[in-house]
């Protein structure tokens, strides 16, 4: 996938559609691809990186600790916007719940190219939200959300190009045990 490739899939993203083509390019620059494998937590409360994350293929569960699935999110979704609007502690696990294709907006350019435009932002707001209403009525038990999971389908083989204007794939990590343990100590960004 070209930086070109992937600046018109951010493009396309509900969230992302107020930037510019020069922020894009500069997300595109700073931002990483991620392939991850079916079943690995991807982020949660103490676990996992700092920055926010866009579903180019596959599907994410969102599960709350030691509660329910409490959303499946698809392709052209983001996730991980909560934590760095609010400037909290992650609420949700975030799984893959298919082999997916994740492009990962780092702390640093979320504050400073996403949260700093008043269109985005207010997008993100509304929907962030949404989202902690709907995990607080499930964890207090008010709503059980009625899901149906989205078909597992394989992902599509993404080879980096071999051009200058290539973006680099990062393999995710051999998978994890089951219950993984997340560190003691974090180091800050």
């Amino acid at each position: 996938m070209t930086s070109l490739e992937l600046q018109t899939k951010l493009a396309q993203i509900q969230n992302l559609r107020g930037l510019t083509y020069p922020v894009l390019r500069r997300l595109v620059q700073q931002g990483r691809l991620m392939k991850v494998r079916e079943g690995e937590i991807i982020v949660g409360p103490r676990f996992g990186t700092k920055g926010a994350f866009v579903i180019l293929e596959g599907a994410v569960s969102v599960v709350l600790p030691f509660g329910p699935v409490v959303s499946y999110l698809e392709a052209n979704k983001m996730f991980g916007e909560i934590a760095l609007l609010d400037g909290v502690e992650r609420t949700a696990y975030c799984k893959a719940y298919t082999d997916c294709l994740l492009f990962e907006v780092p702390f640093g350019s979320f504050h400073a190219d996403l949260a700093t435009n008043p269109v985005v932002r207010a997008g993100m707001e509304e929907l962030a939200v949404n989202r902690l209403n709907t995990n607080e009525a499930v964890r207090e038990g008010m709503y059980r959300p009625d899901l149906e999971p989205p078909e597992k389908t394989e992902l599509e083989v993404v080879e980096p190009a071999a051009d200058a204007g290539g973006v680099e794939l990062d393999d995710a990590p051999e998978p994890k045990p089951e219950a993984p343990k997340p560190p003691a100590v974090y180091a800050t960004a």
